[in-house]
């Protein structure tokens, strides 16, 4: 089995005084209600995309430098990954009786050989996937 688990890139949600409001197939959506930010978070993930909840200053403050864009970056995959990880774990708990290894490489395309995913964020997805491995490795095969 193998795939993307990474998104392509971050979509923001940004709240404006009493609505939140993105942009969604190249249109803007404003959203009122809860139901209505969770039903387009879900489309967004859909798309492989992730959605990020953000203030209007927080946009601003993306907008203006390049370098705080992958730093939420960043962290928006460091937290999306270890959510698989956890809904895998969750998934296999009770089912799965033999050592699961789970390799997690960067898309090389996506960053240069120093970009964040290689220097920031491996580290720490080892860490997540040693997690669900060893949770699984302590499980015995059936006889």
């Amino acid at each position: 089995m193998g795939g993307d688990i990474t998104g392509k890139a971050m979509v923001p949600i940004i709240r404006r005084q009493d609505q939140r409001d993105t942009i969604m197939f190249d249109q803007h959506v404003v959203l009122k209600t809860d139901a209505e930010v969770a039903d387009i978070e879900r489309k967004i993930r859909n798309r492989g995309y992730y959605p990020v909840r953000m203030s209007g200053d927080d946009y601003d403050q993306l907008q203006a430098d390049p370098e705080e864009v992958t730093r939420w970056f960043t962290q928006v995959i460091l937290r999306e990954t270890q959510r698989w990880i956890e809904m895998a774990d969750d998934k296999l708990r009770g089912k799965v009786h033999l050592v699961i290894v789970c390799y997690i490489t960067k898309a090389g395309e996506r960053y240069g050989s120093a970009g964040p995913w290689h220097s920031t964020q491996g580290a720490a997805t080892k860490r997540a996937c040693c997690r669900a491995r060893s949770s699984h490795s302590t499980r015995k095969k059936p006889s």
